[in-house]
């Protein structure tokens, strides 16, 4: 019969009355530091202990290294994030930062620093650009910006409040579209990798974006009837889900077509009296979508429509997109991103 382990339970019989002196714990059941040495100016002062019982763990704590948190290892309101990209696929990047914005409390601060625009874009609301000469002088911009303005600015190198070049040559992306076509009834899917031009191209359908040059006598117009769901869902905040609704068609005649193909299976109706403010990212996402459809237009332009929303709803959106385009009477088209 093979021998145990020598020990199985270690019982560590500790002072009384330290918690209360507890300067640092490395989690539930691990390591405690209690008390704290107190240098004095113009003395030398020694430390000596066993190993592992707390001598460097003081040295990093006086030498700024580790903060201190007095036992509280589970209620932090400060997260900072630095390089969260690095090592990880595309897929785990993202969800990586949904964990993140999952931290989002009205008395939490989440920082994150990455070189990847993409994630900062997903994960940030707001942002500094830092520009110097490496290794020699950093500095923050004065003004922080809204995310997307502050990755335009960084591309373009320049600093529009304070007037100072980020850096010396603009990241210039250009986008060529040439002419296709499409027919009626027909659902048109656009994939490409992030910041590849998808809801620039979208953005240009729903003439909201005018190309710098067109290959033509007359300016370029769509010459269609658009609706159009951006990628990030602006609805407003106070007004209800019914009320916005009702600005595009009134609910008590809508078609009995619309509400089978799209308003139950988006599960607006328990939606209606909330506020806008009040959705989660999922619910807006369904809300924005029935807005769009709603729309009467030919042509319809829906970005990121599976964002935010869990596999099954998507499957429940992909189907309601397409029972309202290939349904309908007149013409109309669906470009997805």
């Amino acid at each position: 019969m093979a021998e145990g382990p020598a020990v199985i339970l270690k019982i560590v019989d500790l002072p009384k009355d330290l918690d209360k002196d507890t300067i640092h714990s490395y989690g539930p059941d691990s390591f405690k530091l209690h008390r704290f040495p107190l240098p004095v100016p113009g003395k030398v002062l020694g430390l000596v202990g066993p190993h592992s019982v707390g001598k460097t763990t003081a040295l990093k704590v006086l030498a700024r290294e580790l903060k201190p948190n007095f036992g509280r290892f589970d209620k932090a309101n400060v997260y900072i994030f630095d390089e969260i990209s690095n090592s990880l696929d595309v897929h785990h990047r993202f969800k990586v930062a949904q964990l993140i914005r999952s931290l989002i409390r009205p008395d939490s601060y989440v920082i994150v620093v990455d070189n990847d625009l993409s994630v900062v874009d997903y994960v940030s609301d707001y942002m500094y650009c830092l520009y110097g000469e490496p290794g020699e002088y950093g500095v923050f911009a004065k003004k922080g910006w809204h995310v997307k303005a502050g990755i335009e600015h960084y591309l373009r190198g320049f600093d529009p409040v304070e007037k100072n070049l980020i850096r010396g040559e603009p990241l210039i992306f250009e986008l060529e579209v040439k002419g296709g076509e499409f027919d009626d009834g027909q659902i048109l899917l656009v994939l490409g990798d992030n910041g590849t031009g998808k809801s620039t191209f979208i953005r240009m359908l729903a003439d909201l974006l005018p190309p710098d040059q067109v290959v033509a006598v007359q300016p370029w117009r769509p010459n269609f009837l658009p609706s159009y769901k951006p990628q990030k869902n602006e609805l407003g905040s106070e007004c209800t889900v019914r009320l916005l609704l009702e600005r595009k068609r009134p609910i008590a005649k809508m078609h009995s077509r619309f509400v089978s193909d799209v308003m139950k299976p988006l599960q607006i109706y328990p939606l209606l009296d909330r506020k806008v403010a009040t959705l989660s990212p999922g619910e807006t996402q369904r809300v924005a979508i029935t807005l769009c459809l709603a729309t009467n237009a030919n042509v319809y332009l829906i970005d990121e429509p599976s964002a935010y929303l869990d596999s099954d709803m998507r499957i429940k959106a992909a189907m309601a997109i397409r029972r309202h385009v290939l349904r309908a009477g007149e013409s109309r088209c669906y470009c997805g991103a």
